[in-house]
């Protein structure tokens, strides 16, 4: 877990210090636009991370394979509805 202190507190949400430095930096954008649209590729990386870790659990079974069927069957599916 990452974990940044500032003056003596520890932060520890990854998104929250992306947009500190950002900031800090002057990359972050103040139009609400661009703000959205940043903020969107964070939680898609946030969603990424976390269906990868449980995926990564099930290394060395045979639900992996079942779970990425599923996964494909799924959007085939709808694909043709």
């Amino acid at each position: 877990m990452p974990i940044v202190e500032i003056n003596g507190v520890a932060y520890t949400q990854s998104n929250v210090m992306h947009r500190y430095f950002g900031k800090l930096a002057g990359l972050y954008q103040y139009d609400p636009c661009q703000v959205f649209l940043y903020d969107k590729v964070l939680g898609i990386m946030e969603n990424a991370v976390y269906a990868l870790s449980r995926t990564l659990s099930l290394l060395g079974t045979d639900q992996v394979a079942d779970t990425l069927m599923s996964h494909f069957n799924q959007g085939r599916s709808s694909a043709v509805r």
